[in-house]
């Protein structure tokens, strides 16, 4: 995609822009602003936004069983490996239903920065 169509960065943060078959969301961040499309959501079809937070302290990426310990008082278990480093990212964590063995639990992903990491799932309540 071109950037014609997005036009000044600076007076659209915040805003839902059409560009043709696109649609781009402007977010902010106190150090930057970043342009997604559509496409960046394919992974979320079908899932909630449960909270938007911060990682407390410092986030060395996900490693199997490590626990992430969010601002909002959440405390999650990585299922996946991947490495990356920043301080007291934002997060935000999605969960989607399912039932096994007659329970119902709540499978969780996170996205701190711009990946994704799975979360082990949980009971739902």
């Amino acid at each position: 995609m071109g950037f014609g169509c997005l036009g000044n960065l600076t007076r659209r943060v915040g805003h839902i822009i059409g560009c043709g078959s696109v649609v781009v969301v402007l977010l902010l961040t106190p150090t930057m602003s970043v342009a997604i499309d559509a496409s960046d959501f394919s992974q979320l079809e079908g899932w909630t936004v449960a909270a938007v937070t911060q990682v407390r302290d410092e986030f060395n990426g996900c490693d199997f069983d490590r626990r992430i310990r969010f601002a909002n008082g959440w405390v999650l278990t990585c299922s996946t490996y991947s490495y990356s480093y920043s301080y007291m990212p934002n997060a935000a964590i999605f969960v989607k239903s399912f039932n096994y063995q007659n329970r119902a639990y709540w499978m969780i992903k996170v996205l701190i920065d711009d990946e994704f990491y799975e979360m082990r799932p949980i009971p739902a309540k």
